[in-house]
């Protein structure tokens, strides 16, 4: 079991994997990973990962970084599209006080927005990529990350798996799924 850069552990550490520095989240869950497979614990492709609203933002990016280690990935709530989300929340002072504290400001300072982009899960999905089995739910109702997040993220995750073709009446419905999404954000 991995928690990457918790508070509890130590504020200094922590604080090593804010804002501009976001990324040595993603570093660190990485490096634990690989570890694990260099000490024999397991191998390359037998790794499963689980994470939640923002954790999952980590986990999908590492993902994004390296799927040739999980065979499989729960997010629940994930924020995955960083990048689509960020800036708007910030523009319509979404963000709590102490979210900007965490994450920094995407609108006023640039290179966070920069990392933003680089890091972001949904804008880094590579075509051609053998990612693995992915669950992702979502909360109709949650404040933090709209549903349609979560859902936007497996249709492309979907549209671009090696050798995978989506289905037209998945993709409609997908379609008809985002839409009534944002007809209820209104």
């Amino acid at each position: 079991v991995t928690h990457v850069r918790p508070v509890a552990a130590a504020r200094r550490w922590h604080a090593a994997g804010r804002q501009l520095l976001k990324p040595n989240s993603v570093s660190d869950l990485l490096a634990c990973t690989q570890l694990l497979v260099h000490l024999q614990v397991t191998s390359p492709g037998r790794v499963a990962g689980h994470a939640a609203s923002a954790g999952g933002l980590t986990l999908a990016a590492a993902l994004n970084a390296a799927p040739e280690l999980f065979s499989a990935v729960v997010l629940e709530a994930p924020l995955v599209d960083w990048a689509g989300a960020m800036p708007q929340a910030a523009a319509d002072h979404v963000l709590a006080q102490h979210e900007t504290d965490e994450w920094g400001d995407p609108v006023q300072q640039p290179l966070v927005a920069d990392m933003v982009a680089r890091m972001c899960p949904y804008s880094n999905l590579q075509a051609g990529a053998a990612y693995p089995a992915v669950l992702a739910t979502a909360g109709l109702l949650d404040t933090r990350v709209p549903f349609w997040m979560p859902v936007k993220y497996v249709a492309k995750l979907r549209t671009l798996q090696q050798g995978a073709a989506m289905p037209a009446e998945d993709l409609q419905q997908e379609q008809r799924v985002l839409q009534a999404g944002q007809h209820l954000q209104q």
